[in-house]
C-alpha cells in the first residue's frame, strides 16, 4: 500500500467526523433530510478549516447508492470513488489554474451533459476568488439556474473578493431588510387589538407575506409591548440612514445591533402613570405632616419678630426647603401653575411676605395675571395657615444664578433625602447623580 501523509489519511469521511464545524455539519443534513438541497453552496473560512472536506462530504451524501442521505456508507462504489478523487462525476477544481473564461468556458458546455453514473454531477472549486471578473460574469447565468442534475460547491478563503450576487456584501440591502423586518412587527402587534375580518383585511393590505411568516411575525412580537417595537423601529431607522451614509456601512450596522441588543426593556406608559399616581397618594400623606412643623415655624408674633428678627427668617436650607414644599403643594392642586412657579426662585419667605423672582419671561407673565396670582396667593393662605402676601417680581439672570449659588449647597443636600426622589429611586432603579435647579 502507497503512502499516504497524515491530512490526507485522517480526513473525515463522514459529518460527524468534522471537528468544529457542528452548525455546518447539522445545517447540511438537515437540508438533505428534508431534500431542500440547494443548486449551489459557498463555503468559506480560514485555511484548513475543512471547507473542501465538507464539500466532498456532502458530494458523497447527494451520490451515495443509499442516498441522498445525511450519512453517506462510505462502502458504495460512488462513495470509494469520490473517496479515491477519481469519480468521473464529481469534478474538483482548482479556481488560481484555472481562472480564465475558457475553461469556465468548457465547465458550462460540460454541464449540459448527464452524469455519467451517480445522480449528481457535482463541481467542487477550490479557491474561487481567484476566478476572474469577467469568467466570473460567464459563469453567473450557469451558477444561478444550472440543470437539475447539476450541482456546484464553491469554497474560498475571501469571499468578500467574490461578485456581489453571490453570501451578502451588500450590507445596506440587509439594513432595509431589519428595518422593513421591524416595521411588520409594529404591524401584527397593531393588528392583534382589531377584529379578525378587520385583521384579515388589513393584513392582506399591510403585509404581503405568506401565512406562515405572518404566523411567525405574531409569534415573535407575542411577548413584545407596542413601545418596545416603536423603540426598535426607531433605532433601526436611524441606523439604517448611517449605514446608508456611512464609509464602513458594516461597523455602522453592527453598532444598530449592538444598541438594539442591549435596548432596555420599556414599560408601557399606563403602568408607569400608575406606578406615578401610587406614589403620589403616598408621598400626600408625608407632605402634610411635613407642611404642620413649617407653619408653625414660620408663623410667629411681630412682637417675636422684633425682639428676634433672625427667628423670623429661616436660614437658606431651610428657606430653600419650605419653598420646595410649597411648590409641591401647589403641583397636587393645581398642576399647571405649579409648572410655571417651579421656574421661580424664593427671595423672601416670612411669615407674611412671599416674594417669588422670575428670570423667564413667558412665566413672569403667567403668574403676573391677575387671576393666576389670585389663585396663588389662595394657596398660599392655604399652605402658611395665614394671611400672605404674594408677590411676582422680574429676575435678570445674573441675579438668578448668585441666588442659586446661595441655596445650592442646601438644596443639593436635600434633594437625594427627600421623600420623593427616595421613593421614585427606589421603583425605578436610578441614582441622583446632580441636583440642578433650572429657571425656565
Amino acid at each position: 500500500m502507497s503512502y499516504l501523509v497524515l491530512a490526507r489519511k485522517w480526513r473525515p469521511q463522514s459529518f460527524d467526523d468534522i471537528a468544529g464545524q457542528g452548525h455546518i455539519s447539522r445545517t447540511l443534513q438537515n437540508a438533505i433530510r428534508t431534500n431542500r438541497i440547494a443548486h449551489a453552496y459557498l463555503f468559506t473560512g480560514v485555511r484548513g478549516v475543512g471547507k473542501t472536506t465538507a464539500a466532498r462530504i456532502l458530494a458523497k451524501a447527494l451520490n451515495c447508492e443509499r442516498g441522498p442521505t445525511p450519512e453517506p456508507c462510505n462502502q458504495c462504489s460512488h462513495c470509494e470513488e469520490i473517496t479515491n478523487g477519481n469519480s468521473i462525476d464529481v469534478l474538483e477544481i482548482d479556481g488560481a489554474s484555472n481562472r480564465g473564461i475558457d475553461e469556465i468556458r468548457q465547465i458550462i458546455e460540460n454541464v449540459r451533459y448527464q452524469p455519467a453514473k451517480c445522480r449528481f454531477k457535482i463541481y467542487i472549486i477550490d479557491e474561487v476568488h481567484q476566478v476572474t471578473k469577467d469568467a466570473f460574469n460567464a459563469l453567473l447565468k450557469t451558477l444561478e439556474e444550472p440543470p437539475p442534475s447539476v450541482k456546484f460547491i464553491l469554497a474560498t478563503t475571501e469571499p468578500h473578493r467574490l461578485p456581489e450576487t453571490i453570501e451578502g456584501r451588500d450590507l445596506c440591502r440587509l439594513s432595509r431588510d431589519l428595518l422593513e423586518h421591524f416595521r411588520n412587527l409594529l404591524v401584527v402587534r397593531l393588528l392583534e387589538s382589531g377584529t379578525k375580518k378587520s385583521e384579515g383585511l388589513a393584513s392582506g393590505q399591510l403585509l404581503d407575506l405568506p401565512d406562515q411568516e405572518v404566523e411567525d411575525l405574531r409569534s415573535q412580537a407575542a411577548d413584545l409591548s407596542l413601545e418596545t417595537l416603536l423603540d426598535y423601529f426607531d433605532f433601526m431607522a436611524a441606523g439604517d440612514e448611517d449605514v446608508a451614509r456611512s464609509a464602513h456601512p458594516r461597523f455602522a450596522l453592527e453598532t444598530v445591533l449592538v444598541r438594539l441588543a442591549t435596548l432596555p426593556k420599556t414599560l408601557p406608559v399606563v403602568q408607569l402613570l400608575e406606578r406615578l399616581e401610587k406614589l403620589e397618594k403616598k408621598l400626600s400623606g408625608e407632605m402634610r405632616t411635613v407642611a404642620g412643623p413649617i407653619k408653625d415655624t414660620l408663623i410667629q408674633s411681630p412682637r417675636a419678630v422684633a425682639s428676634a428678627p433672625s427667628a423670623a427668617v429661616p436660614i437658606a436650607s431651610d428657606r430653600e426647603k419650605v419653598w420646595q414644599d410649597f411648590v409641591a403643594f401647589v403641583r397636587r392642586e393645581k398642576k399647571f401653575l405649579a409648572s410655571h412657579l417651579e421656574a421661580g426662585t424664593a427671595l423672601e419667605l416670612s411669615p407674611r411676605q412671599l416674594r417669588v423672582g422670575i428670570v423667564e419671561r413667558h412665566h413672569l407673565n403667567y403668574l403676573q395675571d391677575m387671576e393666576n396670582l389670585s389663585a396663588l396667593t389662595n394657596l398660599a393662605k392655604q399652605f402658611f395657615a395665614a394671611d400672605v402676601t404674594v408677590d411676582i417680581t422680574g429676575l435678570a439672570a445674573d441675579d438668578a444664578a448668585r441666588k442659586n449659588e446661595s441655596l445650592g449647597t442646601g438644596a443639593a443636600e436635600q434633594g437625594e433625602g427627600s421623600p420623593m426622589v427616595k421613593e421614585a429611586l427606589r421603583i425605578f432603579g436610578g441614582s441622583v447623580k446632580t441636583v440642578r435647579r433650572e429657571n425656565g
